[in-house]
């Protein structure tokens, strides 16, 4: 019988949680720091601009759903599948 270890991204606010302190994941993947940014842009930016940076935000989160970023994902928390739950 074997064991799947299945991280389950929930959603951006979940993928933040688990990478905000973890710098040696994200300081290596673009990607991962574009979203990183936004994610912080659309929770702490000026309320006048929230429609904009919600969809920059979710943009940027959507593009991390793909096989490069999830084998790298599943590495880096030593799991055997990443999914991005939608």
């Amino acid at each position: 019988m074997e064991v799947s270890k299945i991280l389950r991204v929930e959603s951006p606010v979940f993928l933040w949680n688990i990478l905000k302190h973890r710098e040696e994941i994200f300081e290596s993947r673009n990607d991962l720091v574009y979203f990183l940014d936004n994610f912080e842009i659309y929770m702490n930016g000026c309320p006048c601009d929230e429609e904009v940076n919600y969809n920059n935000m979710i943009n940027s989160y959507n593009a991390l759903d793909n096989d490069d970023f999830k084998i790298y994902l599943a590495k880096s928390f030593k799991c055997n599948e990443v999914r991005f739950m939608k």
